[in-house]
Protein backbone atom coordinates (compact mmCIF):
# COMPACT_ATOMS: atom_id res chain seq x y z
CA UNK A 1 0.00 0.00 0.00
CA UNK A 2 2.58 2.35 0.94
CA UNK A 3 4.78 0.84 -1.91
CA UNK A 4 1.99 1.61 -4.62
CA UNK A 5 1.23 4.80 -3.02
CA UNK A 6 4.94 6.48 -3.43
CA UNK A 7 5.01 5.58 -6.63
CA UNK A 8 1.81 7.11 -7.89
CA UNK A 9 2.26 9.95 -10.56
CA UNK A 10 1.49 13.38 -8.61
CA UNK A 11 -0.16 16.26 -9.94
CA UNK A 12 2.51 18.26 -10.01
CA UNK A 13 4.76 15.99 -11.70
CA UNK A 14 2.10 15.51 -14.56
CA UNK A 15 2.33 19.02 -14.70
CA UNK A 16 5.79 19.42 -15.21
CA UNK A 17 6.04 16.50 -17.44
CA UNK A 18 2.95 17.20 -19.90
CA UNK A 19 4.79 20.67 -20.28
CA UNK A 20 8.26 19.18 -20.76
CA UNK A 21 6.56 17.21 -23.80
CA UNK A 22 4.59 19.62 -25.20
CA UNK A 23 7.98 21.81 -25.92
CA UNK A 24 9.90 18.79 -26.89
CA UNK A 25 7.44 16.45 -29.01
CA UNK A 26 5.07 18.95 -30.64
CA UNK A 27 5.17 18.78 -34.30
CA UNK A 28 6.55 15.61 -34.40
CA UNK A 29 5.70 12.67 -36.89
CA UNK A 30 4.66 9.04 -34.98
CA UNK A 31 6.70 6.35 -37.04
CA UNK A 32 5.77 3.63 -35.29
CA UNK A 33 3.78 2.59 -31.81
CA UNK A 34 4.95 -0.14 -29.20
CA UNK A 35 2.96 -2.22 -26.77
CA UNK A 36 5.74 -3.95 -24.88
CA UNK A 37 3.53 -4.85 -21.98
CA UNK A 38 -0.55 -4.94 -21.84
CA UNK A 39 -0.27 -1.45 -19.91
CA UNK A 40 2.66 0.01 -21.63
CA UNK A 41 2.97 1.97 -24.71
CA UNK A 42 5.99 3.73 -26.03
CA UNK A 43 5.43 5.97 -28.78
CA UNK A 44 9.16 6.68 -31.40
CA UNK A 45 8.26 10.23 -32.78
CA UNK A 46 10.50 11.85 -35.40
CA UNK A 47 10.79 15.60 -35.49
CA UNK A 48 13.44 17.17 -38.11
CA UNK A 49 17.32 16.56 -36.49
CA UNK A 50 15.77 14.77 -33.38
CA UNK A 51 14.25 11.62 -32.77
CA UNK A 52 11.74 10.66 -29.07
CA UNK A 53 10.43 7.52 -27.91
CA UNK A 54 7.56 8.72 -25.47
CA UNK A 55 6.76 6.25 -22.88
CA UNK A 56 2.84 5.65 -21.49
CA UNK A 57 2.27 3.55 -18.53
CA UNK A 58 -1.31 3.00 -16.94
CA UNK A 59 0.04 -0.20 -14.59
CA UNK A 60 -1.31 0.47 -10.90
CA UNK A 61 1.19 2.16 -9.07
CA UNK A 62 3.33 2.81 -11.75
CA UNK A 63 1.16 5.11 -14.17
CA UNK A 64 3.14 7.91 -16.22
CA UNK A 65 3.97 9.43 -19.01
CA UNK A 66 7.76 10.84 -20.01
CA UNK A 67 9.82 11.06 -22.82
CA UNK A 68 12.26 7.66 -21.83
CA UNK A 69 16.04 7.13 -22.93
CA UNK A 70 15.59 3.91 -24.12
CA UNK A 71 14.07 1.48 -26.64
CA UNK A 72 11.91 -1.62 -24.52
CA UNK A 73 11.39 -5.21 -26.17
CA UNK A 74 8.14 -6.35 -28.12
CA UNK A 75 6.15 -9.17 -27.84
CA UNK A 76 5.94 -11.80 -31.07
CA UNK A 77 2.42 -10.85 -31.51
CA UNK A 78 1.29 -6.89 -30.85
CA UNK A 79 -2.09 -6.47 -28.37
CA UNK A 80 -5.22 -5.49 -30.17
CA UNK A 81 -5.02 -2.06 -28.86
CA UNK A 82 -1.44 -1.47 -30.19
CA UNK A 83 -3.04 -2.81 -33.79
CA UNK A 84 -5.62 -0.48 -33.57
CA UNK A 85 -3.10 2.30 -32.68
CA UNK A 86 -1.00 1.52 -35.84
CA UNK A 87 -3.67 2.07 -38.19
CA UNK A 88 -4.94 4.75 -36.78
CA UNK A 89 -1.92 7.16 -35.63
CA UNK A 90 0.95 5.87 -37.46
CA UNK A 91 2.10 8.88 -39.43
CA UNK A 92 -0.08 10.99 -37.82
CA UNK A 93 1.36 14.48 -36.70
CA UNK A 94 1.45 15.78 -32.30
CA UNK A 95 -0.56 18.70 -32.35
CA UNK A 96 -0.79 19.38 -28.48
CA UNK A 97 -0.02 17.82 -25.26
CA UNK A 98 -2.16 19.35 -22.23
CA UNK A 99 -3.39 18.79 -19.03
CA UNK A 100 -6.76 18.73 -17.38
CA UNK A 101 -6.80 21.45 -15.31
CA UNK A 102 -6.38 19.80 -11.69
CA UNK A 103 -5.98 16.51 -12.46
CA UNK A 104 -3.48 13.43 -13.98
CA UNK A 105 -5.22 13.02 -17.15
CA UNK A 106 -3.20 14.36 -20.27
CA UNK A 107 -4.41 14.81 -23.68
CA UNK A 108 -2.63 14.24 -26.77
CA UNK A 109 -4.03 15.67 -30.42
CA UNK A 110 -2.78 13.89 -33.22
CA UNK A 111 -3.71 14.59 -37.05
CA UNK A 112 -3.40 12.29 -39.69
CA UNK A 113 -4.52 13.28 -43.21
CA UNK A 114 -8.06 15.08 -42.62
CA UNK A 115 -8.70 12.88 -38.94
CA UNK A 116 -7.99 14.32 -35.71
CA UNK A 117 -8.34 12.17 -32.92
CA UNK A 118 -7.49 12.65 -29.06
CA UNK A 119 -5.21 10.28 -26.91
CA UNK A 120 -6.43 10.64 -23.53
CA UNK A 121 -3.66 9.32 -20.88
CA UNK A 122 -5.59 8.96 -17.51
CA UNK A 123 -2.92 8.56 -14.90
CA UNK A 124 -5.00 8.26 -11.59
CA UNK A 125 -3.90 5.62 -9.67
CA UNK A 126 -5.99 1.98 -10.19
CA UNK A 127 -8.54 3.48 -12.86
CA UNK A 128 -5.55 4.71 -15.08
CA UNK A 129 -6.51 3.90 -18.53
CA UNK A 130 -5.63 5.30 -22.26
CA UNK A 131 -8.40 6.29 -24.37
CA UNK A 132 -8.63 7.05 -27.93
CA UNK A 133 -11.42 10.00 -28.98
CA UNK A 134 -12.52 11.04 -32.38
CA UNK A 135 -12.92 14.98 -33.31
CA UNK A 136 -16.56 14.69 -31.55
CA UNK A 137 -15.07 13.43 -28.22
CA UNK A 138 -16.76 10.36 -28.97
CA UNK A 139 -14.51 6.99 -27.50
CA UNK A 140 -13.36 4.77 -30.21
CA UNK A 141 -11.07 2.47 -28.34
CA UNK A 142 -9.96 1.55 -24.81
CA UNK A 143 -6.98 -0.05 -23.38
CA UNK A 144 -8.27 -1.43 -20.25
CA UNK A 145 -12.10 -2.66 -19.29
CA UNK A 146 -14.07 0.95 -18.02
CA UNK A 147 -17.18 2.29 -17.39
CA UNK A 148 -17.00 4.40 -20.58
CA UNK A 149 -18.49 1.99 -23.52
CA UNK A 150 -16.82 2.37 -27.02
CA UNK A 151 -19.34 5.45 -28.40
CA UNK A 152 -20.24 6.98 -25.45
CA UNK A 153 -19.39 10.61 -24.99
CA UNK A 154 -15.93 11.25 -23.12
CA UNK A 155 -16.27 13.64 -20.16
CA UNK A 156 -13.68 14.52 -17.92
CA UNK A 157 -14.19 13.58 -14.25
CA UNK A 158 -15.64 16.13 -12.12
CA UNK A 159 -12.90 16.74 -9.15
CA UNK A 160 -13.06 17.93 -5.59
CA UNK A 161 -11.61 20.46 -4.44
CA UNK A 162 -9.03 18.05 -2.13
CA UNK A 163 -8.31 15.95 -4.88
CA UNK A 164 -7.19 19.44 -7.47
CA UNK A 165 -4.75 20.54 -4.59
CA UNK A 166 -3.21 17.47 -3.34
CA UNK A 167 0.33 16.71 -3.62
CA UNK A 168 3.24 13.89 -2.69
CA UNK A 169 5.78 14.55 -0.99
CA UNK A 170 7.79 12.50 -4.13
CA UNK A 171 6.94 15.21 -6.40
CA UNK A 172 9.38 16.76 -8.61
CA UNK A 173 8.29 20.66 -7.93
CA UNK A 174 8.60 21.27 -11.25
CA UNK A 175 9.97 25.42 -10.51
CA UNK A 176 13.07 23.53 -9.11
CA UNK A 177 13.63 21.03 -11.69
CA UNK A 178 13.90 23.38 -14.24
CA UNK A 179 17.37 24.45 -13.68
CA UNK A 180 20.57 24.15 -15.14
CA UNK A 181 22.04 20.61 -15.76
CA UNK A 182 24.36 20.56 -12.88
CA UNK A 183 21.45 20.04 -10.52
CA UNK A 184 20.49 16.36 -12.04
CA UNK A 185 21.89 13.45 -11.92
CA UNK A 186 22.07 11.49 -14.67
CA UNK A 187 21.13 7.84 -14.64
CA UNK A 188 22.94 5.32 -16.44
CA UNK A 189 20.28 4.78 -19.11
CA UNK A 190 20.12 8.23 -20.09
CA UNK A 191 23.69 8.25 -21.54
CA UNK A 192 22.41 7.60 -25.14
CA UNK A 193 20.79 11.36 -25.08
CA UNK A 194 23.77 12.82 -23.90
CA UNK A 195 25.66 11.35 -26.89
CA UNK A 196 23.62 14.15 -28.47
CA UNK A 197 24.80 17.37 -26.67
CA UNK A 198 24.31 18.30 -23.59
CA UNK A 199 21.41 20.66 -24.51
CA UNK A 200 19.73 17.62 -25.76
CA UNK A 201 19.48 16.47 -22.12
CA UNK A 202 18.65 19.62 -20.64
CA UNK A 203 15.27 19.61 -23.05
CA UNK A 204 14.32 16.51 -21.11
CA UNK A 205 15.37 16.78 -17.37
CA UNK A 206 11.73 15.80 -15.68
CA UNK A 207 11.29 13.14 -17.87
CA UNK A 208 15.13 11.40 -17.09
CA UNK A 209 14.18 12.29 -13.40
CA UNK A 210 10.93 10.17 -13.81
CA UNK A 211 12.41 7.72 -15.45
CA UNK A 212 15.33 6.92 -13.10
CA UNK A 213 12.75 7.13 -10.21
CA UNK A 214 10.17 4.95 -11.51
CA UNK A 215 12.91 2.35 -12.70
CA UNK A 216 14.32 2.07 -8.90
CA UNK A 217 10.58 1.79 -7.91
CA UNK A 218 9.96 -0.86 -10.39
CA UNK A 219 13.22 -2.83 -9.20
CA UNK A 220 12.38 -2.69 -5.79
CA UNK A 221 9.01 -3.98 -6.34
CA UNK A 222 10.39 -6.53 -8.29
CA UNK A 223 12.38 -7.52 -5.58
CA UNK A 224 9.63 -7.44 -3.36
CA UNK A 225 7.60 -9.65 -5.17
CA UNK A 226 10.33 -11.90 -5.35
CA UNK A 227 10.82 -11.84 -1.95
CA UNK A 228 7.57 -13.01 -1.06
CA UNK A 229 7.17 -16.23 -3.80
CA UNK A 230 10.84 -16.97 -2.66
CA UNK A 231 9.75 -17.22 0.88
CA UNK A 232 6.52 -18.98 -0.02
CA UNK A 233 8.23 -21.71 -1.69
CA UNK A 234 10.88 -22.31 0.71
CA UNK A 235 8.60 -22.48 3.94
CA UNK A 236 6.63 -25.08 1.30
CA UNK A 237 9.98 -26.82 1.41
CA UNK A 238 10.31 -26.88 5.11
CA UNK A 239 7.12 -27.87 5.88
CA UNK A 240 7.55 -30.77 3.68
CA UNK A 241 11.09 -31.75 4.60
CA UNK A 242 10.18 -31.53 8.23
CA UNK A 243 7.62 -34.16 7.37
CA UNK A 244 9.85 -36.55 5.45
CA UNK A 245 12.55 -35.79 8.66
CA UNK A 246 9.35 -36.95 10.90
CA UNK A 247 8.78 -40.10 8.72
CA UNK A 248 12.49 -40.90 8.25
CA UNK A 249 12.84 -40.73 11.66
CA UNK A 250 9.90 -43.40 12.62
CA UNK A 251 11.15 -45.38 10.16
CA UNK A 252 14.23 -45.82 11.50
CA UNK A 253 13.48 -46.28 15.08
CA UNK A 254 11.23 -48.71 13.63
CA UNK A 255 14.55 -50.97 12.34
CA UNK A 256 15.81 -50.56 15.11
CA UNK A 257 14.43 -52.65 16.84
CA UNK A 258 15.59 -55.35 14.57
CA UNK A 259 19.12 -54.54 15.32
CA UNK A 260 19.87 -58.02 16.94
CA UNK A 261 17.57 -59.95 14.80
CA UNK A 262 20.16 -61.84 13.41
CA UNK A 263 21.52 -63.13 16.68
CA UNK A 264 18.38 -64.29 17.27
CA UNK A 265 18.07 -66.16 13.95
CA UNK A 266 21.20 -67.60 14.51
CA UNK A 267 20.71 -68.85 18.24
CA UNK A 268 16.99 -69.91 16.56
CA UNK A 269 18.71 -71.78 13.74
CA UNK A 270 20.56 -74.28 16.34
CA UNK A 271 17.05 -74.56 18.16
CA UNK A 272 15.13 -74.89 14.45
CA UNK A 273 14.43 -79.27 14.98
CA UNK A 274 12.19 -79.12 18.06
CA UNK A 275 10.04 -76.43 17.43
CA UNK A 276 6.64 -78.15 17.66
CA UNK A 277 3.63 -77.44 15.39
CA UNK A 278 1.51 -74.02 16.25
CA UNK A 279 4.16 -72.85 18.72
CA UNK A 280 4.09 -69.38 20.18
CA UNK A 281 7.39 -68.92 21.86
CA UNK A 282 10.69 -71.08 21.83
CA UNK A 283 13.35 -70.17 24.60
CA UNK A 284 16.85 -70.74 23.87
CA UNK A 285 20.08 -69.75 25.98
CA UNK A 286 22.05 -66.78 24.25
CA UNK A 287 25.75 -68.45 23.45
CA UNK A 288 26.98 -64.69 22.32
CA UNK A 289 26.47 -63.57 25.66
CA UNK A 290 29.36 -64.80 28.47
CA UNK A 291 26.17 -64.56 31.06
CA UNK A 292 24.59 -67.42 28.66
CA UNK A 293 20.52 -65.76 29.50
CA UNK A 294 17.98 -67.52 28.38
CA UNK A 295 15.67 -65.36 25.49
CA UNK A 296 12.70 -65.86 24.97
CA UNK A 297 11.62 -65.61 21.01
CA UNK A 298 8.08 -64.95 19.73
CA UNK A 299 7.07 -67.22 16.81
CA UNK A 300 4.06 -66.88 14.33
CA UNK A 301 1.89 -70.05 15.16
CA UNK A 302 0.43 -69.75 11.64
CA UNK A 303 4.10 -70.55 10.12
CA UNK A 304 6.36 -73.09 9.92
CA UNK A 305 9.40 -73.20 11.93
CA UNK A 306 11.56 -72.32 8.52
CA UNK A 307 9.55 -69.51 7.67
CA UNK A 308 9.81 -67.86 11.31
CA UNK A 309 13.74 -68.48 11.00
CA UNK A 310 13.49 -66.45 7.46
CA UNK A 311 11.37 -63.79 9.01
CA UNK A 312 13.75 -63.19 11.86
CA UNK A 313 16.20 -62.86 8.66
CA UNK A 314 14.08 -60.71 6.79
CA UNK A 315 13.84 -58.29 9.68
CA UNK A 316 17.45 -57.84 10.40
CA UNK A 317 18.00 -57.32 6.52
CA UNK A 318 15.68 -54.28 7.44
CA UNK A 319 17.82 -53.25 9.57
CA UNK A 320 20.96 -53.04 7.24
CA UNK A 321 18.75 -51.68 4.64
CA UNK A 322 18.06 -48.48 6.81
CA UNK A 323 21.41 -47.68 7.61
CA UNK A 324 22.63 -48.13 4.43
CA UNK A 325 19.36 -45.73 2.76
CA UNK A 326 17.57 -44.32 5.47
CA UNK A 327 19.94 -42.52 7.48
CA UNK A 328 21.84 -40.75 4.57
CA UNK A 329 18.43 -39.69 3.90
CA UNK A 330 17.84 -38.06 6.90
CA UNK A 331 21.01 -36.46 7.36
CA UNK A 332 20.67 -35.04 4.13
CA UNK A 333 16.89 -34.24 4.91
CA UNK A 334 18.58 -32.41 8.07
CA UNK A 335 20.91 -30.46 6.16
CA UNK A 336 18.20 -29.27 3.73
CA UNK A 337 16.26 -28.05 6.69
CA UNK A 338 19.00 -26.16 7.86
CA UNK A 339 19.50 -24.86 4.94
CA UNK A 340 16.02 -23.59 4.23
CA UNK A 341 15.69 -22.23 8.07
CA UNK A 342 18.88 -20.29 7.03
CA UNK A 343 17.61 -19.16 3.47
CA UNK A 344 14.32 -17.94 5.67
CA UNK A 345 16.01 -15.99 7.80
CA UNK A 346 18.38 -14.05 4.99
CA UNK A 347 15.52 -13.52 3.10
CA UNK A 348 13.31 -12.01 5.90
CA UNK A 349 16.43 -9.67 6.78
CA UNK A 350 17.32 -9.07 2.32
CA UNK A 351 13.50 -7.81 2.32
CA UNK A 352 13.51 -5.72 5.49
CA UNK A 353 16.82 -3.90 4.22
CA UNK A 354 15.19 -3.48 0.75
CA UNK A 355 12.15 -1.85 2.67
CA UNK A 356 14.09 0.55 4.47
CA UNK A 357 16.08 1.36 2.01
CA UNK A 358 13.16 2.61 -0.40
CA UNK A 359 12.18 4.29 -1.64
CA UNK A 360 15.64 5.07 -3.20
CA UNK A 361 16.37 1.66 -3.51
CA UNK A 362 20.36 0.36 -5.47
CA UNK A 363 21.03 2.65 -8.11
CA UNK A 364 23.77 0.21 -9.23
CA UNK A 365 23.60 -1.70 -12.21
CA UNK A 366 24.12 -5.41 -11.65
CA UNK A 367 27.15 -7.15 -13.45
CA UNK A 368 26.14 -9.98 -16.17
CA UNK A 369 26.77 -13.53 -13.88
CA UNK A 370 25.52 -16.82 -13.04
CA UNK A 371 22.65 -16.65 -10.46
CA UNK A 372 24.01 -17.17 -6.97
CA UNK A 373 21.99 -18.61 -4.44
CA UNK A 374 19.63 -15.92 -2.72
CA UNK A 375 21.52 -16.82 0.72
CA UNK A 376 24.55 -15.10 -1.01
CA UNK A 377 23.71 -12.19 -2.69
CA UNK A 378 24.42 -8.75 -1.22
CA UNK A 379 22.25 -5.86 -1.12
CA UNK A 380 24.12 -4.25 -4.43
CA UNK A 381 23.17 -7.69 -6.04
CA UNK A 382 19.72 -8.47 -5.16
CA UNK A 383 18.25 -6.48 -8.36
CA UNK A 384 15.61 -8.60 -10.33
CA UNK A 385 18.45 -9.05 -13.11
CA UNK A 386 20.16 -11.04 -10.81
CA UNK A 387 17.44 -13.32 -9.76
CA UNK A 388 15.41 -15.96 -10.86
CA UNK A 389 12.39 -14.18 -12.84
CA UNK A 390 9.53 -14.37 -9.94
CA UNK A 391 6.36 -14.23 -12.43
CA UNK A 392 8.51 -17.09 -14.90
CA UNK A 393 8.82 -19.08 -11.86
CA UNK A 394 6.12 -21.38 -12.21
CA UNK A 395 5.47 -21.52 -16.08
CA UNK A 396 7.82 -23.60 -17.62
CA UNK A 397 7.71 -23.48 -20.97
CA UNK A 398 8.28 -26.33 -23.77
CA UNK A 399 10.25 -25.84 -27.14
CA UNK A 400 6.99 -24.37 -29.16
CA UNK A 401 6.57 -21.63 -26.60
CA UNK A 402 4.02 -23.46 -24.91
CA UNK A 403 3.07 -24.33 -21.05
CA UNK A 404 3.97 -27.16 -19.84
CA UNK A 405 1.54 -28.92 -18.69
CA UNK A 406 2.94 -31.98 -17.43
CA UNK A 407 2.81 -31.66 -13.60
CA UNK A 408 -1.02 -31.05 -13.47
CA UNK A 409 -1.61 -35.05 -15.16
CA UNK A 410 0.49 -36.80 -12.01
CA UNK A 411 0.85 -37.05 -8.72
CA UNK A 412 4.55 -37.29 -7.90
CA UNK A 413 5.93 -39.80 -5.03
CA UNK A 414 9.00 -41.02 -3.40
CA UNK A 415 9.50 -44.67 -2.48
CA UNK A 416 11.56 -46.14 0.57
CA UNK A 417 13.98 -46.89 -1.52
CA UNK A 418 14.31 -43.41 -2.68
CA UNK A 419 12.66 -44.11 -6.63
CA UNK A 420 10.29 -41.47 -8.11
CA UNK A 421 6.58 -42.88 -8.83
CA UNK A 422 4.30 -41.47 -10.78
CA UNK A 423 0.27 -41.79 -10.03
CA UNK A 424 -2.47 -40.57 -12.72
CA UNK A 425 -5.44 -38.82 -11.94
CA UNK A 426 -7.89 -39.39 -14.62
CA UNK A 427 -8.15 -41.34 -17.27
CA UNK A 428 -6.74 -38.84 -20.12
CA UNK A 429 -3.91 -38.39 -17.58
CA UNK A 430 -3.14 -41.94 -17.40
CA UNK A 431 -2.77 -41.98 -21.24
CA UNK A 432 -0.58 -38.87 -21.06
CA UNK A 433 1.91 -40.55 -18.32
CA UNK A 434 1.74 -44.07 -19.85
CA UNK A 435 2.15 -42.83 -23.31
CA UNK A 436 3.89 -39.67 -22.97
CA UNK A 437 5.70 -39.42 -19.88
CA UNK A 438 7.17 -43.36 -19.01
CA UNK A 439 9.91 -44.57 -20.74
CA UNK A 440 10.05 -48.12 -21.95
CA UNK A 441 12.24 -49.57 -19.04
CA UNK A 442 9.98 -47.86 -16.27
CA UNK A 443 8.28 -50.29 -14.11
CA UNK A 444 4.15 -49.99 -14.88
CA UNK A 445 1.37 -50.81 -12.17
CA UNK A 446 -2.45 -51.09 -12.28
CA UNK A 447 -5.15 -52.34 -9.65
CA UNK A 448 -6.02 -55.62 -11.75
CA UNK A 449 -9.90 -56.16 -13.19
CA UNK A 450 -10.59 -51.95 -11.72
CA UNK A 451 -11.07 -48.98 -12.85
CA UNK A 452 -7.82 -47.25 -11.60
CA UNK A 453 -4.62 -44.80 -11.90
CA UNK A 454 -1.81 -45.64 -13.95
CA UNK A 455 0.93 -46.14 -11.83
CA UNK A 456 5.09 -45.76 -12.84
CA UNK A 457 8.04 -46.07 -11.46
CA UNK A 458 10.96 -44.36 -12.40
CA UNK A 459 13.93 -47.19 -13.13
CA UNK A 460 17.50 -47.30 -15.01
CA UNK A 461 17.48 -49.15 -18.26
CA UNK A 462 17.97 -52.85 -17.03
CA UNK A 463 17.54 -52.15 -13.89
CA UNK A 464 15.19 -54.44 -10.92
CA UNK A 465 12.67 -52.70 -9.26
CA UNK A 466 13.54 -53.36 -5.25
CA UNK A 467 11.32 -55.27 -3.31
CA UNK A 468 9.75 -52.17 -0.84
CA UNK A 469 9.63 -49.63 -4.20
CA UNK A 470 7.79 -52.19 -5.60
CA UNK A 471 5.30 -52.98 -2.41
CA UNK A 472 5.02 -48.81 -2.65
CA UNK A 473 4.09 -48.34 -5.84
CA UNK A 474 1.66 -51.23 -5.63
CA UNK A 475 0.13 -49.53 -2.72
CA UNK A 476 -0.53 -46.60 -4.52
CA UNK A 477 -2.20 -48.46 -7.75
CA UNK A 478 -4.89 -50.26 -4.87
CA UNK A 479 -5.00 -46.54 -3.45
CA UNK A 480 -5.70 -44.83 -6.62
CA UNK A 481 -8.49 -47.30 -7.51
CA UNK A 482 -12.31 -48.79 -6.73
CA UNK A 483 -10.40 -51.48 -4.68
CA UNK A 484 -9.83 -48.38 -2.11
CA UNK A 485 -12.36 -49.06 0.30
CA UNK A 486 -11.94 -52.64 0.34
CA UNK A 487 -8.28 -52.23 1.77
CA UNK A 488 -6.73 -54.99 -0.58
CA UNK A 489 -6.45 -56.67 -3.71
CA UNK A 490 -4.22 -57.37 -6.88
CA UNK A 491 -1.98 -55.42 -8.82
CA UNK A 492 -0.14 -56.60 -11.94
CA UNK A 493 2.87 -55.23 -12.92
CA UNK A 494 5.42 -55.07 -16.09
CA UNK A 495 7.51 -53.21 -18.00
CA UNK A 496 6.17 -49.90 -19.90
CA UNK A 497 7.35 -51.45 -23.34
CA UNK A 498 5.12 -54.30 -22.48
CA UNK A 499 2.29 -51.81 -22.49
CA UNK A 500 0.58 -50.94 -25.65
CA UNK A 501 -2.95 -49.04 -26.73
CA UNK A 502 -4.38 -50.06 -30.00
CA UNK A 503 -6.38 -46.90 -32.03
CA UNK A 504 -9.99 -46.53 -31.19
CA UNK A 505 -9.56 -47.22 -27.15
CA UNK A 506 -11.20 -45.54 -24.54
CA UNK A 507 -9.05 -42.64 -22.49
CA UNK A 508 -7.57 -45.08 -20.31
CA UNK A 509 -7.30 -48.49 -21.65
CA UNK A 510 -4.71 -50.59 -22.82
CA UNK A 511 -2.88 -53.68 -23.64
CA UNK A 512 -0.72 -55.42 -21.31
CA UNK A 513 1.49 -58.00 -21.78
CA UNK A 514 4.16 -60.17 -19.43
CA UNK A 515 2.38 -59.23 -16.18
CA UNK A 516 3.39 -60.11 -13.29
CA UNK A 517 0.89 -59.56 -10.32
CA UNK A 518 1.43 -58.84 -6.45
CA UNK A 519 -0.89 -59.05 -3.45
CA UNK A 520 -1.42 -56.03 -1.91
CA UNK A 521 -3.14 -54.95 1.40
CA UNK A 522 -3.02 -51.11 2.36
CA UNK A 523 -0.91 -50.66 5.28
CA UNK A 524 -1.63 -46.68 7.11
CA UNK A 525 1.98 -46.01 8.36
CA UNK A 526 3.55 -47.04 4.37
CA UNK A 527 0.47 -44.47 3.18
CA UNK A 528 1.57 -42.18 5.77
CA UNK A 529 5.41 -42.23 4.36
CA UNK A 530 4.57 -41.98 0.60
CA UNK A 531 2.16 -38.96 1.29
CA UNK A 532 4.73 -37.42 3.92
CA UNK A 533 7.53 -37.40 1.53
CA UNK A 534 6.11 -35.97 -1.50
Amino acid sequence: GLLRHYMAISLSDCRAVTEECQQALVDGLIQKIHQSQPFLLTLDIRKPGESWILLISVEPGFARLHITSHKLKNPPTPFQFCQYLRAHLEGGRIQSIEQEPGDRIVYITVMKSSNLYRVVVALTGNQSNVLVLNQERMILRSLKPSRLEVGDLYVPPILQKREAVRTTSASLQIEERITPKENFVRSPSSQSLANKGEDFTNRIPVSLELEERFRKQTDLQRRLEWFKVRTAEARKSLKQATRRRHTLEADLAKAEKYQEYQRYGELLKAQLHTIQPRQAVIDVVDYYDPALPTLSLPLNILKDPVWNLEDYFRKYRKYISAQEHLRPRLEQTEKKIQSLKEELEQLKKSELDDLLDSPAGSSESPTEHSIPSPRTLSKAQRTPQSMPQYHEKHSSKDKNGKADQSAKHYRTFESFDGLTILVGKSANDNDYLTLKIAKPDDLWLHARGTPGSHVVVRLEKATDVPHETLRDAATLALFYSDLKKSGKGEVIHTLKKFVKKSKGMKAGAVHVTREKSIWIELNKDRLGRLKGGI
